[in-house]
């Protein structure tokens, strides 16, 4: 995680209005106070297991919930767009309701692919 905080820190310093933000952490961290609180209420003391992953549905619900006046976008890679609307993401359909729709895809050019096909699927989907 502070690997990738670090990366972007340094790709995107200097640009106006761009922020790196925690909210992947902030997110991890009320999931697992949610988890703990719960356990109380059961009187059970385990451990919270390790495997707490939070989605980008879990980010764009915090974000929503504290600038519920913002309209929120998302940068996508065309392969994770690709995973996205085949809904092989936890909350696929969520995450573009969200987002209202607004996707922003980034198709890179690769040699070993048929790029005209991906584009024409990433044409259909959109």
């Amino acid at each position: 995680y502070e690997d990738r905080m670090e990366m972007c820190r340094l790709s995107f310093q200097g640009i106006p209005k761009v922020k790196v933000s925690n909210i992947e952490q902030v997110c991890f961290d009320e999931i697992v106070k949610q988890q703990q609180q719960e356990q109380n209420e059961k009187e059970e003391i385990t451990k919270i297991p390790p495997s707490i992953r939070v989605g980008t549905a879990d980010i764009l619900d915090h974000l929503l919930s504290i600038e519920p006046n913002t309209d929120f976008s998302l940068v996508l890679g065309s392969d994770t767009f690709m995973d996205l609307t085949a809904w092989k993401w936890r909350r696929s359909k969520d995450v573009v309701n969200l987002v209202g729709g607004r996707i922003l895809v980034i198709h890179r050019m690769v040699e070993s692919v048929d790029n005209d096909e991906i584009r024409k699927i990433l044409e259909e989907r959109v």
